[in-house]
């Protein structure tokens, strides 16, 4: 998503080519734009890496010493 804001003042003068109405004034104007984009996946070219960031790491395999310890009895 991205954003942009635009604010303009203009002061007109008043021995232009400007109409009464404008001649002398100041205005103020402003815009404010959004956007967003988005891609459809037909493929499956992104799939797998949203599988991933989705995915649950996988637990620790344990080592030699922990499966001794937890086969060793006490």
């Amino acid at each position: 998503m991205n954003g942009a804001l635009d604010l303009t003042r203009q002061r007109y003068t008043e021995n232009g080519a400007v109409p009464p109405p404008l001649a002398g004034s100041v205005v103020e104007s402003g815009t404010l734009q959004l956007s967003t984009s988005w891609e459809i996946d037909f493929f499956g070219k992104n799939a797998a890496a949203i599988r991933r960031r989705w995915a649950r790491p996988a637990p620790p395999k344990p080592t030699w010493r922990r499966r001794a310890w937890c086969l060793h009895p006490m």
